[in-house]
């Protein structure tokens, strides 16, 4: 792990880099930014995190500025996003992840912040799945804050629509490796989910939420058991003993119920 000194260090030569790319390229200039802003989230600095992010974002903005959405602009929402969560400002990032969500959506700009774009307007679909994840997240913890019926509602829309925005990315994703990625993205996303259906059945009393919440449970569970057949292979590869696998797999499951 990098010790304090280290990180001063690394951050020196990037100011470095960053007075010299001023020099070049505006791409340049907002690498180094992004990259100081991620050295101080690693230290929990958020406040000085953010304004790099601020600026890696603009400077992403000024080399698009031919266009006005771009995948690019919206994965350097997501660091100042990230940042107002680990900050507790929700409203925040909820209105970081509809800007992001704006950037990967066709004709979908200075919409309602409660409103999501018809599914088949998101042109990039993962980081499409990311603003709709980190939006329905938001929308939830400020429920949880102010016991908002409203924020409840958008916040099962918008995990709704994530769901269903997933078949057509995992259509784009052919290899074992990228499907693994996938899996690690989609799973927040169900227990996410599940946390609202059984919220709105604590509300409401309707048996139709509780059941929502046993099919998410059982979509996870598959997902969780597709991962481990995938583990179990790369293991099998690696020439682990069939005894330790089946071991491995009971301890495994064990730990699941």
């Amino acid at each position: 792990a990098l010790q304090q000194n280290d990180f001063a260090t690394v951050r020196a030569k990037v100011k470095e880099a960053r007075t010299l790319a001023q020099k070049v390229y505006v791409k340049d200039q907002g690498k180094a930014d992004e990259l100081l802003g991620k050295i101080y989230l690693k230290q929990e600095k958020y406040n000085q995190a953010l304004p790099y992010f601020i600026k890696a974002k603009e400077k992403v903005v000024e080399e698009f500025k031919t266009f006005n959405r771009h995948p690019k602009i919206a994965k350097k929402i997501f660091n100042i996003a990230h940042v107002c969560q680990l900050k507790g400002q929700w409203e925040k990032a909820l209105q970081q992840y509809h800007e992001a969500l704006e950037m990967v959506s066709y004709g979908f700009a200075q919409q309602a912040i409660g409103t999501n774009p018809p599914i088949d307007s998101i042109y990039a679909k993962l980081q499409g799945l990311e603003a709709l994840k980190g939006k329905a997240e938001s929308h939830f913890e400020l429920f949880r804050l102010n016991g908002s019926e409203e924020h409840l509602q958008q916040a099962e829309a918008t995990f709704q629509l994530a769901l269903a925005l997933i078949p057509s990315i995992r259509g784009e994703y052919l290899n074992e490796t990228s499907k693994e990625v996938l899996s690690t993205k989609v799973l927040p996303l169900y227990e996410g989910a599940i946390q609202v259906a059984i919220e709105r059945y604590r509300r409401s009393g309707q048996q139709k939420y509780l059941t929502q919440a046993f099919a998410y449970t059982e979509s996870n569970k598959a997902i969780l058991l597709l991962e481990s057949i995938n583990e179990i292979s790369a293991q099998k590869i690696g020439g682990i003993p069939d005894s330790l696998l089946s071991t491995e797999k009971q301890l495994s499951l064990d730990i699941a119920y």
